[in-house]
Formats: C-alpha cells, structure tokens, sequence
C-alpha cells in the first residue's frame, strides 16, 4: 500500500556565504512531527548568500570595504540612513529600559534619549555633561540644581578693553549677557538699563 507523504516542515537557517546543514523529516498525514519510518533526507550543503559577510558564533561581520545603505542604494558613508519621514536610530538597554535616538526631523539633526532618562555625554569613557529629564544641565556634577551648573572648573567668560558696545545691550533678549573688561578688571552685566558693573 502506498501511503501519501506530506513534507511536515522543513528548517532552513540562512547563514550568508557559508554553508549549513540541516535535516528535513518527513510524516504521513495524521503523524505530524513524527518522522515516517526512515524517510529522511540529510541537506549536507546548500550555499545561500554570497561571501560579502561572516557569521562567527552569534557575531555577523563583513571585512569587504565598501559602504552600507538602508533607504538608498548609493551610500555615501560607511552606514547611510535615509527616509523621508523623519528617520531615526534607536538604541536600547533591554536590561535597564533606557533608549537613546539619533536622527533629523525638522530640518535638524537631534541626539537623545527616548525614554525618560538623563542623557550623559562622555568622553574617554568618562562623564563630562549631563542633562536631566527636566532640562538641566550639570558639567562636573551629575545632579544639576540650576539650568546650568558647573562644579570642579571654571566658567571663562569673553573679555573686552573698555566698557562693551551699548548696541550690545539694548534689546530684551540681551539681558543676562556677561563679559569682563580685562583693562579695568570689572564685569559687566547687560540689564534694563543697560551695561552694569559688578
């Protein structure tokens, strides 16, 4: 008696430029994930892929130079993004939740987190500047308590010979603005009512 055969599954891994080896088990209907009897046909090697990129263990490389586009077939950089809808990369700690971005929408390009989390800038592995969910910025502290505060330094200011043009003091969104007249050692300050020294 013949028995009609029907391949149950079949489980191919795609591994670009190597080869892979696999078992395809075939069942009579009615014996699904079973073998039937000693059907049973050994893949020893497929190619799939081309020789561009490597698998190492759970690693994917490629050592071919040559730039990556995703969104265009012309990069022009190692990795090029491009998307009109305001394309974006995320980055996410599975273990913590936190995922920060990088992208352009608007007209201009923008870093961050997406989540509610501070964004920490470093350099040689070490924190230099923090901003906080809120907005502050902290240099020298991880815990800004002012828009901007700076521990550990200085803040260097511009300096001038002389009392600062009044032109530069003028207009509201002036105010607050600070500079040292190096000749005379004072500081002025831009207010309502023009240059002070302080």
């Amino acid at each position: 008696m013949t028995k009609t055969i029907m391949i149950l599954a079949i489980a191919v891994a795609f591994v670009a430029g190597s080869m892979i080896t696999g078992t395809i088990a075939f069942a009579a209907p009615g014996d699904q994930g079973k073998p039937f009897e000693a059907l049973q046909a050994q893949i020893d090697s497929i190619p799939i892929g081309d020789s561009d990129w490597t698998i190492s263990g759970s690693d994917m490389f490629s050592a071919v130079s040559g730039n990556v586009g995703i969104g265009t077939a012309t990069p022009s950089q190692l990795l090029t993004l491009e998307n009109g809808g305001s394309p974006r990369v995320f980055v996410t700690d599975t273990s913590s939740g936190v995922t920060t971005q990088i992208g352009a929408q608007d007209g201009a390009g923008f870093m961050g987190t997406f989540t509610t989390t501070d964004l920490r800038i470093l350099t040689g592995n070490d924190e230099r500047m923090r901003i906080t969910t809120d907005g502050k910025v902290g240099i020298g502290t991880t815990t800004p308590n002012s828009k901007l505060e700076v521990t550990n330094g200085y803040i260097e200011l511009d300096t001038s010979s002389g009392t600062p043009p009044s032109g530069d003091c003028d207009a509201s969104n002036e105010i607050g603005r600070m500079i040292v007249d190096s000749s005379n050692n004072n500081l002025y300050v831009c207010t309502n009512n023009g240059w002070q020294t302080k």
